[in-house]
């Protein structure tokens, strides 16, 4: 017993803690690995959020072509949604229009962008809607349901209201009316109206003299112009990633369910053609009319595609998704890292782009101002 009681266990048996360099060790190991791991597990969710893109892209071009088909006059869709230009976007414009056939598109927006709300919201929140001259942005009055229900009309009943963040919230947001695709100028407003010398036609004194507003255009595309045009379908695109808004419409105003204030806004359209020079309307100078007058200003011009960004894969060489008419989705890449994809207008500040280099090249993506540059303006 004694000789027991003596006994102890042998030092090799005991437990070691780990040494310090050990420690470092294991430390500089993992962190080596997750330095290696990182970056592949972005570019897997990266590429999962594309192909997800890709698909709502999809989904969404192909609600408008079937709009077309149900549409008594062959519209793709009502206009563009905008709150100032085109009226009451609870009711007005291609998003209104899915959303009113089923199809939400606030459930089907680009996971990648950075913009995950469109320019209208900071209109809706903004605008005096009672004060417009350019279009309706009031809207229809309330509906009356056959159970005797009233459905609202949000825009109308946004006049006046003090709380507009949580209203919207739920009658606009939480209901699909959300979108961080920008149109082309082609699907919501096709052609400029312009008189025999190739100046403007503004059909509305209320509204602005300039290529973007649906009064100086024919309106949304319809599936007559597309039959009659001389541009392939799949070079004319419809709709795409959308880059961040201009001006102060760029940012949200109000909190918005968890969409904070200050956060950027995608914008709605792209702007349609613009001398490549003042990226304005083309200067009509002379009393020449016909060709001899129009042709040459309105042909120097190319499609302003700056609304559309290239949202995927990071700030160096990213990537911008677009539908075509045609129902197909390509890519297509940011080559300078500029934040923009150059159709042919030249490096300035003004216009944005670092140089001069074509990212989205006229074979691929229609870039002239009408769909049939040949026509004589009326």
């Amino acid at each position: 017993m004694e000789r027991l009681s003596k006994w102890k266990p042998h030092a090799a048996g005991r437990r070691r803690g780990f040494t310090l360099v050990e420690l470092m060790t294991v430390i500089t190991i993992i962190g080596l690995l997750l330095a290696i791991l990182l970056p592949v597990l972005n570019r897997v969710r990266e590429s999962a959020r594309d192909t997800q893109c890709k698909s709502n892209l999809r989904q969404l071009g192909q609600g408008l072509i079937q709009y077309s088909t149900s549409s008594s006059t062959g519209q793709y869709c009502t206009g563009a949604w905008d709150w100032k230009r085109d009226g009451a976007v609870s009711q007005v414009g291609w998003v209104a229009d899915l959303v009113n056939h089923g199809i939400l598109p606030g459930d089907l927006l680009c996971p990648s962008s950075q913009f995950q709300m469109s320019r209208v919201y900071h209109e809706l929140l903004t605008m005096d809607a009672a004060s417009n001259t350019c279009a309706d942005s009031l809207g229809g009055k309330d509906q009356l349901m056959p159970d005797g229900t009233v459905v609202p009309n949000p825009c109308r009943q946004l006049a006046g209201m003090s709380d507009k963040g949580t209203y919207l919230q739920e009658h606009m947001l939480l209901k699909g009316f959300n979108t961080n695709y920008a149109t082309s100028w082609f699907l919501v407003r096709t052609e400029v109206d312009i008189d025999n010398r190739g100046v403007l036609v503004n059909k509305n004194g209320g509204c602005a003299t300039n290529q973007r507003e649906r009064s100086c255009t024919v309106g949304p595309l319809t599936t007559s112009r597309v039959g009659g045009g001389r541009v392939p379908a799949n070079i004319v695109p419809i709709l795409g990633c959308g880059g961040i808004a201009e001006g102060e419409a760029n940012m949200l105003k109000e909190t918005i369910g968890d969409h904070l204030s200050g956060s950027f806004l995608a914008d709605s359209y792209s702007s349609g053609p613009r001398d490549k020079t003042t990226l304005g309307v083309p200067a009509i100078t002379g009393t020449a009319v016909g060709a001899r007058a129009w042709y040459g200003p309105w042909n120097a011009t190319l499609q302003d595609y700056r609304a559309f960004g290239p949202v995927h894969g990071g700030r160096r060489k990213g990537t911008c998704n677009l539908a075509f008419l045609d129902g197909s989705v390509k890519v297509f890449t940011d080559e300078n890292g500029d934040g923009l994809l150059n159709n042919g207008f030249p490096a300035s500040t003004a216009t944005g782009y670092a140089d001069d280099v074509v990212e989205l090249l006229a074979t691929e993506v229609h870039s002239m101002w009408s769909l049939d540059p040949t026509r004589i303006p009326q």
